[in-house]
């Protein structure tokens, strides 16, 4: 009886230690490894702990406090302006264990994060994921340490769509998932060192990672990724209401199932047309793009949102923001002219973007008045310049290659305050102390956490596109057909006068003047005519004397 209790007592043990390591994110390290507890953005003072049973200890802070033990070893961060770091660097065995890093601004908590750091004696060499056709992988934990007498493996995944790094298998409690929807899913063998993972599991998750432990002592880890050529990019697009826009979804296995999910559902080959059509939804081979591809048509509002292609591994991300209907306009240029953009801002709090068309389905990022590190592309360096005063676009020593479509967005920017964060009221930060606060629901992701996740989020949270204005530039070339050109004219002409050649009204007036002078001819003819008929019945003339008086004989008809 007393060996089943002492067993009860430490499955529950187990699997309250389970459930807290589930909870928390991992950071796994190597012995000799540096940490950085995450960062802090716009921010006064940034604090660390580590968490015991005792209560939280403190690691260091932005006053250059930290506990004796870890003084050498910790430093604050700031390679950026307003951008506060804490770093543990040498890290031994000893040193894993609950970590929380708190950021303040003004006494007030800004946001913290809790993780579970591994400082683990050997870091095998990365894997990369080698994907069958459809979708699925096979996993081996390939350490030094795998497979050793009393140790354990536990199996992390980052998950979509923040993809935080999450527990889903561990044989120190069971060969089986954790998660119930995992267990029919994944196979498990070789005592746990071994998985196959199907393309169901694998489309929501991006990268994995294995940790052989002894106890709780980390041996050693692997982390195994996806190669960076299947880790796609999240692309923004920005049109407006009306327009069409064509995503395409590349892919290495042309004959494996795609599908795209929307922000009106899945699409597939096998989605009723009558679904597709009512949202102007359509997946289609070939087109403008060459492959398989969305096309979106007589976009709205309801369009804006994540349209993310799966072949059946997440291939395409796009993020899709719909604009108010926009302004229009076409400029003509010559070569080597200089041409300035204009964006015409609304009034408010905002932020511009200006972008180019870079081929079929393809645009590029030329300026963004929120981030100055935005560089322009090789053909624009030295003949672009972008204005964060007037937020226009000006364009120098133009060539050919410049006639293309130009588009700037004004975006609306959120405004964070004191109250948009959960946290506590004021304390002494020169002294790492501050007000007790619950950090069990960071697992949860209800608070602020590090600057990495702050700042992203769901749609509600993302700048509000107010307008959309493209300009489209066009390569204006005198010379005609016969090979020679017209000569220079005195005054330059604005690209919006018309051509004299093709004006509508200028065909008008010709033409009335031609109809009138034929007109007049066929009147003159007709008098002529009629004027030899009379003579010829009369034998008089009738004519017109210099005195202005009708001179000559009476009429036929009146003759005595």
């Amino acid at each position: 009886m007393d060996q089943l209790r002492d067993l009860g007592v430490l499955l529950i043990l187990l699997l309250g230690s389970t459930h807290c390591f589930e909870d928390l994110e991992p950071v796994l390290k190597a012995v000799g490894d540096s940490m950085e507890m995450g960062f802090c953005f716009g921010v006064d003072y940034i604090v660390g702990y580590r968490m015991t049973d005792t209560g939280r200890q403190l690691v260091g802070n932005s006053s250059g406090e930290s506990v004796t033990k870890l003084d050498e070893r910790v430093k604050v961060t700031n390679h950026i302006a307003t951008l506060l770091g804490l770093e543990i660097s040498n890290l031994t065995s000893a040193d894993s264990g609950v970590y929380l890093r708190q950021c303040w601004r003004d006494l007030q908590l800004i946001n913290e994060q809790k993780h579970y750091l591994y400082v683990c004696g050997e870091a095998a060499a990365a894997q990369d994921i080698s994907i069958s056709s459809d979708g699925g992988a096979k996993f081996n934990c390939e350490t030094s340490r795998t497979g050793l007498p009393s140790t354990s493996i536990r199996w992390y995944r980052e998950v979509y769509p923040k993809y935080k790094t999450t527990l889903f298998l561990d044989t120190q409690l069971s060969l089986k998932p954790i998660q119930p929807e995992l267990q029919d899913e994944i196979q498990v063998g070789a005592g746990g060192s071994s998985l196959h993972i199907p393309a169901s599991v694998m489309k929501e998750s991006r990268n994995f990672h294995c940790l052989v432990l002894q106890g709780e002592q980390c041996l050693a880890f692997q982390n195994i990724e996806l190669p960076d050529s299947e880790e796609p990019d999240v692309k923004t697009v920005f049109r407006s209401i009306g327009e069409s826009v064509q995503l395409p979804c590349p892919t290495k296995h042309p004959k494996s199932k795609r599908y795209w999910e929307t922000p009106f559902g899945h699409l597939d080959s096998d989605t009723p047309s009558e679904t597709a059509d009512q949202n102007h939804l359509r997946a289609q081979e070939g087109g403008a793009s060459g492959g398989y591809s969305l096309l979106v048509s007589h976009l709205t509002e309801s369009h804006t949102g994540d349209y993310k292609c799966f072949a059946p591994l997440l291939v395409a991300d796009y993020a899709v923001t719909v604009c108010p209907k926009h302004d229009a306009v076409t400029m003509k240029f010559e070569e080597g002219e200089k041409v300035v953009l204009t964006c015409m801002p609304e009034e408010g709090q905002f932020s511009v973007q200006w972008y180019r068309e870079d081929g079929p389905n393809e645009e590029a990022l030329l300026a963004d008045s929120g981030d100055p590190s935005i560089l322009f592309p090789k053909d624009l360096e030295g003949r672009a310049l972008f204005s964060e005063e007037k937020f226009t676009l000006t364009i120098s020593r133009l060539t050919p290659a410049d006639s293309r479509k130009y588009w700037c967005v004004i975006l609306e920017e959120v405004e964070f305050t004191d109250g948009d964060y959960e946290g506590g009221e004021g304390g002494d930060e020169d002294n790492g102390e501050g007000p007790e606060v619950d950090i069990e629901f960071e697992a949860e992701g209800e608070a602020g956490g590090d600057a990495e996740e702050d700042f992203g989020g769901s749609w509600d949270e993302e700048d509000k596109c107010l307008s959309r204005r493209a300009i489209t530039l066009i390569y204006k070339n005198y010379k005609d057909s016969r090979g020679f050109e017209p000569p220079e004219p005195a005054e330059p002409t604005e690209p919006s006068d018309p051509e004299p050649a093709t004006n509508p009204a200028v065909f008008g007036i010709a033409g009335g003047v031609i109809g009138l002078v034929v007109l007049g001819a066929v009147i003159g003819a007709v008098l002529k005519v009629r004027a030899k008929q009379k003579q010829h019945q009369s034998g008089k003339v009738k004519y017109v004397g210099s005195g202005g008086e009708v001179n000559g004989l009476a009429p036929e008809k009146n003759k005595p």
